[in-house]
């Protein structure tokens, strides 16, 4: 099973959070202290909640979704089963919310990234780059006897 990764938005008419993997166990409580210790910036801030890459949440996880759509928070779900959790969190039709909480963003860190930061790695241990440099038009070479 895949943990959760998180990632905070501060923007100026929206704090949001993107949500991507399993919202379960310990991973809840850590989401939780991260909302409660960003919520002191929030100064009359739409809360956004991204949830299009969850891909599974547990009763805690729930309860801790619920707890924010009661407060007001806006959740964003660009999939149909992103918006059916979001439907079954908030009671409500899903509909999308309004340009000031933004768009759904890829996770930062994808697989297909973390691929690709593994083969450039690998490419410039494989074929090391060498340097050398000439001395320049008026510079002194100093030679050193033994």
């Amino acid at each position: 099973m895949a943990g959760l990764l998180f990632y905070m938005h501060d923007g100026p008419t929206a704090f949001r959070f993107e949500l991507s993997g399993s919202l379960a166990g310990a991973d809840v409580s850590k989401l939780d202290q991260a909302w409660r210790t960003a919520s002191s910036t929030f100064d009359g801030k739409v809360l956004a909640v991204d949830v299009t890459f969850l891909t599974g949440v547990d009763e805690k996880g729930r309860d801790l979704l619920i707890r924010w759509s009661r407060a007001g928070a806006c959740f964003v779900a660009s999939s149909e089963e992103s918006q059916t959790l979001a439907e079954s969190i908030t009671g409500q039709p899903y509909a999308p919310p309004d340009a000031a909480v933004g768009p759904t963003f890829e996770p930062h860190f994808t697989t297909f990234r973390a691929g690709m930061v593994a083969l450039v790695v690998t490419m410039a241990l494989m074929f090391p780059m060498t340097a050398s440099a000439a001395p320049m038009a008026g510079e002194v070479t100093l030679h050193v006897c033994p």
